[in-house]
């Protein structure tokens, strides 16, 4: 809507499908679909930001949506049982997992 044509963001790597029909809703005029889609990519973002805004959260999130990058390198720290828990119930909560696998 501001006139960008592109962007760059970590995200792409595995919400690519998803920003992909955020794109087409919009250039189809379909605007209530791609603000929503929009209002989404935000609430997903708060979360990362919740739990670290780390490579480590990111690597958990694109686990969960299907592709294992494996563990993150040192001297960094992957996130323990109990933060991938608690990061994976606040995704369920913005319905990433629903958004993600259509």
């Amino acid at each position: 809507a501001t006139g960008a044509k592109g962007a760059v963001g970590s995200f792409y790597n595995f919400l690519g499908a998803f920003v992909r029909r955020l794109m087409e809703d919009y250039n189809n005029h379909r605007m209530e679909a791609a603000q929503e889609k929009q209002q989404f990519l935000r609430a997903f973002t708060r979360v990362i930001i919740k739990h670290g805004d780390s490579i480590a959260t990111l690597k958990s999130a694109i686990r969960f949506s299907g592709i294992d990058c494996g563990p993150v390198r040192l001297p960094l720290k992957n996130l323990t049982q109990e933060e991938e828990k608690r990061f994976k119930k606040d995704l369920e909560t913005i319905g990433f997992f629903e958004n993600i696998l259509q």
